[in-house]
Formats: C-alpha cells, structure tokens, sequence
C-alpha cells in the first residue's frame, strides 16, 4: 500500500531478527556456533580467522553447550587476535512503535587466539590477553587489554546503547511511516535509507554478515538514549517516548572531535526525537537536532590549560565548503532549520559564534533561519525558565515546522517539515535545556490539538515531572558519551538550591576536565575501531605518537629549563620544586615554568606549542627583603581585571641591573605577543572581505571573563 494508507504500526507483520531472540552458543573444535529456534541456518565464528559465516543447522549431541546469548554485536580484530562480541544481559527501557526496546546490560567476549575459544565476561576483559604469548609483545598486550576495558565500557548499562527487534528504533517516527511494512531491509540494504545507517553503532563491526545479505542475524545497535513516561493530563493519561539516536559518522570524545570534516559531518551529532502516545492509537512525533558548530575549530588540549580557547582553522573556501554540505545534508532529511545558537555574544565563545552567524548570513538559504540566544546572560542566576523567551521568538517558526502525526489507523495525517537545530559551544548542557522546554512546549501544543487542553499556554494541568525527568536523564546520557560525566544542568523538577546547583556544575567541570586530559584518548582510539574509522595498524601507531608526544611534552620542558635558567646548565644549584604555570594574562601567549632551588628562584616563560623560551631571569633568596602575597589585579578583557592570588618580590636595590627582572620579563613578554594579537586580529573575521566593516579585538580569542558562567568548562 501507500505509505498514507498503510495499516498502524502496531499491526504491521514484523520480521524478528534471530540475533534478537534468544541464540544458543554451542563449541565446536574450530568454530562457536550459534542457534535460534527461528531460523535452519546458524552463524558460525572461525576461531582461527575470527570471521562470521552462515552455516548449516547442528546435528543432534553435536557441540558442547556454552552459553545463551541475546544477541550478535560483531567481531573485532585486536593484536592477541579476534573477539566475538555477544549480549549477555539485556534491560527493557521502553515500547516503540508497538515493539520491546532494550539497552545493553553487559557483553560477553570470545577470544579467537590460537585454535582455543575462551569466553570472558565484562568483569574479566582484562585477563582475556595473554601476555606470555611468544607472538604476543608487551606493548601490545596492553593495548589490547585498554581496548577490551573500552570495549566492554563502550556496551555497558551505563553507556546507553540500545537495540529492538526490527530496525524501527534507528529511524524517526516520519521516516518509519515513509518506508514501510519492508523496512528491515530496506534499512540494511536500500540507498535510500544511507541516511539513517548513520546511527547503527556496530554497522562495521557486522560488515562480514552485511556483505553475505545474512539481515536475518544482523542486529543493529544503536547509542543514545531512550525512555518513556506517562504524564497525567487531567483524566487522561498518555504515554511519551523519548528517543535520541547519536550520529556516528563523526562519533568521538569531546576534545577529539569537534566542529565538522570535510564531508560536512559535525561533532555531537544527535536527532532527539519526542513520540506522544494516546489511548487509541495516534501518534504525534517532534524531532529536534543537536551538533557542533559546522565550521572547523579545535581547543588545544593540554594539562596547562583548564579552558583551552577555540581556534578557527582551515581555509574560508574549505570552511564554506564543508558548511553547504552540512546544512544540504540537513536539509534534505529534515526540511527547514531552526539555528538556535546558544554561545556567549562575548568572551572566548564569540569569535566562533560571530562566524557561525556571518557563516549563515553569507548562504542566504531560506531554509536555514537563525536564533541567537544568549544562555548566560538571559539565564543568569540559572533561571532557566527565561528560555521562554526563546520560545517566543520562535513560536511562528515553530508552527511552520508541525509535527509528525498518524491516526489510529496508521494514516499520515501530518507531516513535519522542519527541525530545531539547536547547539552551544559542546552541545551539551545549555542544548538539552533548552531542547528539553521546546519539547513541553510542543507537547503543550500536541494536546491541545488533540483537545485534550484547552490552551498550550495554559498547561498547568499537565503534570511534567516525569517528562522534565527523562528530558534530564536524556541529557545526562548524551554527555557521558561525549564527554564522561553527567550533564550540569537540567529543567529542575523541584524548587532546588541556586548554591547546591553551582556545586554540582564545579563537581562535573573537573571530572570532565579529567576525563578529556586522561582518559578520552583510549575511548576515542576504541571508537574508531568499532566504527572502522581507523584501523589496527593505524590505531596502534596513534598510540606510539601519543607515548612519544607525552615525552615530547615532557622533554620540551626540560630543554627549555636548561636552556634558560643558568642554575641546571651549571648543576651547581639543587632544584626543590619545578612546576608549569598556567598563563592568566590575555595578552600572554606563553606559559611560565617556576623552578625554585635552596639559593634562588628562577622563571622561564615558554611557549610549549612552538617549543621556545621567551625569557627567563634568576632571583637570588640574598637580594629578596620581602615577599608579600594577596589578592592581585590581572588585566582582562577590554578595560575589566581580574582578581587572583600573586606574590610581591621586594629585592635589593643594589641587586637590580637598572631594571628589575620582573620589569624586564613584562617588558619582554608584552613585545613578543604584540606580533601574535595583530596576526589573530587577521583571522577572526573568518568570513569578511574588504567591505565588511567588522573588526573583532584579537584579544577577545583568550580573554578570562568572571562574568561568563560556563558550565561546560
């Protein structure tokens, strides 16, 4: 039939995926052979080339039982050899369309080394690597055993990864419509439904069985979220679902993927969508998006810097490039774009904001209508109900879009034409507030289409708080898989404190700070291989670049101690401490290294990236008279300071050659960035010509702005 007049949903004939039903894993000498009373054929894993394969059913007593199994993830090549990656534990989270979903609890591996099969559970990942294999070097040992830990993290119950018993969670309630009762291969198979494999998470690790047409044993998984609640609205009750599918074309931790490629992809990529549910059967869908600023930028990442600046990078004809391909891509699955920028109109953030905005205004496109929102400053003393206002601003817009909605009987009755494109600087807590108000906002207006309301501006008889609570789990969810940790701030469901609030953001500020400068460079190497981004070889030579990047962090230091401080050159002083000191001037380009010996103090300040000294200068304890320590104003943006700690040297008057040495290293320091802040001035109007009239102030790129509460930094 036509996809208008197709049966509902929840009648359709569904084809269930053997590796979504129960699978019994049996051991032959060469091979694992799994079973499902669905199907005659089995899948079989070569143990020794750790392939997949479709084979004939067993014969009565043959093999040894091992095992049941929810389902086939994929096979992964690692040093130590293959592993068969398996569902051992599955959780029910939600209905969909008429069909179970189900998170991934834990996983079971096999290992394929040698002609033996051994099965580790999560709990047990790391003792799956043998280390005293003659083929089996100690470098790569470890690798494996990192990569098994990440592996059995990637699917855990924590970690949001989620799978049905068709490919129906991977589309849009929209989407579902157009393709149909023949979806599931459609999904898998079809040109046409390219857009949409983007979200299937184990889509390489499943390739063998993809390229054998075996769709019977595939099953898709997918990482996001996915909840449901009932709402009490009035006397009725109704069920929301809520849905958010994580693009993985450009999947990565957040210091390791950010802006967009060349294929026009972006960092953070997440279709949420919000599925209301009445007693008879109609459906009302709203998807909203998030994503990184489509422009190529990066932050530096480095343990000197607590909040590295973003960097504009690449050429402005590869960055209009890239941009086109993003929003023709966008614009194509989903219609008209509602830009909601989120970044702070001043400080670090703006640089990149403003070229955004610039970015938009040169396309001209009639589809991509922009939003600018100032969240720190409408929503200061997080009073977060003020996106309200952002509301307003685009109500007439929002009505443009609709909504997707189907009747009882499966017609399509409403389509919507049009998504919020929501983003910040990560894309992370500020987009899912502000998505999570759109969400009850539309709902507000679903129900009072639906007459169930009087009035969407009038929903005080909606009880919200199971919705508001999923929106927050939603939003916690999609910011561990980014970048480690909970979500700072979410639509509070209860009257809680502002102090309490801002201790929870300074908590997850430093875990994140943690996460990205410790523990993001394995998770990133453990995605690529599951998504086929690189490949073995490759990733093992990334981890040798990092080992040898640490040392030549390391070793810069060094060098540029005992090329600048005469103590370590002579050796005739003993070093008590040494340490780098995060620069807090704007206008300072360069770090400072403090090396304290029992004679003297010395300062070094280093630009560690150009791996240069500026300047140094020794301070012997004989010529200091005093040292007094306090509050000090640091120059900040435009005419603001800052206030921080400091220390004030009094030295003798004879022991200062005609200037005294912090005199002279101000001197110094403030000529060598002179040439750096005119070049930046050059760069941050990425998108101006001759007759742009838009000067941005170089400095704006590293300013420190008190006034700037970033809860994502």
């Amino acid at each position: 039939r036509e996809h208008h007049n197709a049966p509902a949903l929840l009648a359709m004939p569904r084809k269930v995926y053997g590796g979504c039903s129960e699978l019994r894993l049996y051991r032959l000498p060469d091979q694992l052979v799994l079973v499902s009373d669905k199907l005659e054929s089995t899948l079989r894993f070569d143990c020794t080339q750790g392939t997949l394969s479709i084979g004939p059913g067993l014969q009565k007593d043959q093999g040894e039982y091992c095992n049941t199994v929810h389902g086939v993830i994929g096979t992964v090549r690692l040093c130590t050899g293959h592993r068969l990656l398996t569902i051992t534990k599955k959780n029910f989270v939600a209905s969909y369309l008429g069909e179970d979903v189900y998170s991934v609890g834990e996983v079971c591996m096999y290992s394929s080394a040698g002609s033996s099969t051994q099965i580790y559970t999560s709990q047990d990942a790391a003792n799956s690597v043998d280390f005293d294999r003659a083929d089996v070097t100690k470098d790569a040992a470890e690798f494996d055993t990192k990569m098994l830990q990440e592996l059995c993290r990637l699917f855990s119950a924590s970690h949001g990864c989620y799978f049905s018993m068709s490919g129906h969670l991977l589309l849009s309630h929209r989407a579902s419509v157009q393709a149909g009762v023949e979806m599931d291969q459609w999904l898998l198979a079809s040109e046409k439904a390219a857009a949409y494999r983007r979200h299937v998470l184990n889509q390489h690790l499943l390739s063998g069985l993809m390229d054998q047409n075996a769709f019977e044993w595939i099953l898709p998984v997918m990482q996001g979220f996915v909840a449901e609640c009932t709402p009490v609205v009035r006397e009725s009750i109704v069920r929301v679902v809520l849905i958010s599918r994580r693009n993985c074309l450009r999947a990565g931790a957040r210091y390791r993927r950010r802006g967009i490629d060349r294929h026009g992809y972006v960092a953070n990529n997440v279709e949420t969508e919000q599925i209301l549910e009445t007693r008879d059967g109609q459906r009302l869908s709203f998807v909203q998006t998030r994503g990184s600023i489509p422009l190529f930028w990066s932050q530096c990442q480095d343990l000197a810097d607590y909040r590295p600046a973003p960097i504009l990078q690449r050429s402005v004809a590869e960055n209009v490039a890239a941009f086109t391909k993003h929003f023709e891509d966008q614009i194509g699955l989903y219609g008209l774009q509602l830009v909601v920028n989120l970044v702070n109109r001043k400080g670090r953030e703006w640089p990149l904001g403003q070229a955004y905005e610039q970015a938009i205004a040169r396309a001209k496109d009639p589809n991509i209508i922009p939003f600018p929102f100032d969240f720190h400053v409408e929503c200061k003393g997080r009073h977060f109900e003020n996106t309200r206002k952002l509301i307003g601003q685009m109500a007439e817009q929002l009505a443009r879009c609709r909504w997707t909605h189907t009747g009882a009987d499966g017609a399509l009755l409403q389509e919507q034409s049009g998504v919020c494109r929501v983003n910040c600087m990560d894309c992370l807590d500020r987009t899912n507030l502000v998505q999570s108000y759109l969400g009850v906002h539309v709902l507000a207006s679903q129900l009072e289409a639906l007459k169930i309301i009087d009035s969407a501006d009038n929903a005080d008889s909606v009880d919200l708080a199971s919705l508001l609570l999923i929106w927050g789990n939603n939003g916690d969810m999609v910011s561990k898989q980014y970048a480690g940790t909970n979500a700072m701030k979410r639509v509070p469901v209860k009257k809680t404190s502002t102090l309490l609030g801002a201790l929870n953001d300074g908590k997850y500020s430093v875990l994140r700070f943690y996460h990205n400068r410790f523990l993001d460079d394995d998770r990133q190497t453990c995605l690529d291989l599951v998504l086929g981004t690189r490949t073995l070889e490759q990733c093992r030579e990334t981890e040798e670049d990092k080992v040898r990047q640490w040392k030549k962090y390391s070793d810069a230091i060094v060098r540029q101690v005992t090329s600048s401080i005469s103590v370590a050159e002579e050796g005739s002083e003993e070093v008590v401490l040494s340490v780098a000191v995060r620069r807090v001037d704007p206008h300072m380009q360069s770090d400072a290294v403090l090396v304290i010996t029992k004679e003297a103090l010395h300062i070094g300040y280093c630009d560690f990236e150009a791996n240069v000294c500026v300047t140094s200068c020794r301070i012997a304890f004989s010529s200091v008279l005093k040292v007094e320590t306090g509050p000090l104003k640091v120059p900040g943006r435009g005419s603001k300071a800052r206030q921080a700690v400091g220390a004030r040297l009094f030295l003798k008057a004879d022991d200062s050659p005609g200037v005294s040495p912090i005199s002279r290293l101000e001197s110094v320091r403030r000529g060598a960035s002179s040439a750096q802040r005119q070049s930046k001035v050059s760069e941050q109007d990425l998108w101006g010509s001759e007759d742009d009239d838009n000067d941005v102030d170089g400095d704006d790129i590293n300013a420190i702005d008190d006034d700037d509460d970033d809860e994502e930094e």
